[in-house]
């Protein structure tokens, strides 16, 4: 079982650097889903050139939203994304914002597996839930910062 992480940009061409991520993928097995939530900049070649330079770029996936149906479209998607290419115990999401976090998301996923009641998966109205087991990194920090 893999762990993996989403990653919502929109718009973010200017505000994008890839050695936090590039250092993050050199280090980590992590299967991670780039998501570009229909920015109208060249987000998405940025996102392209990270995949590119990657050493790990087998655990890279893009993906390019073209209408923007807001924040929990976008995680569904990454999600639906990645349980197409493996079987996930846990995924992470997190928006482009926070990126810096990255270098803890170990630590983070350790801590889904021993307070994984504990803390809040994305909520949804659906029983077919795609999202079960998908966490917002923003709950993990704040639980963390309580601690």
């Amino acid at each position: 079982m893999h762990s993996g992480i989403i990653i919502i940009f929109n718009n973010d061409e200017q505000n994008i650097d890839t050695n936090p991520i590039l250092d993050f993928l050199d280090k980590n097995n992590f299967k991670i889903c780039l998501v570009n939530n229909a920015s109208t900049d060249k987000t998405i070649e940025a996102l392209n050139k990270i995949k590119l330079q990657a050493n790990a770029s087998d655990n890279i996936y893009i993906l390019d939203n073209s209408r923007n149906k807001g924040l929990k479209y976008a995680v569904k998607a990454g999600a639906r994304f990645l349980l197409n290419e493996a079987d996930f115990e846990n995924m992470i999401y997190l928006e482009s914002n926070i990126i810096m976090y990255l270098k803890h998301i170990e630590e983070y996923f350790s801590q889904i597996k021993l307070q994984k009641e504990l803390l809040s998966q994305y909520q949804t109205r659906s029983d077919r839930n795609v999202l079960s087991n998908v966490f917002p990194f923003k709950e993990l920090i704040k639980m963390n910062e309580s601690c």
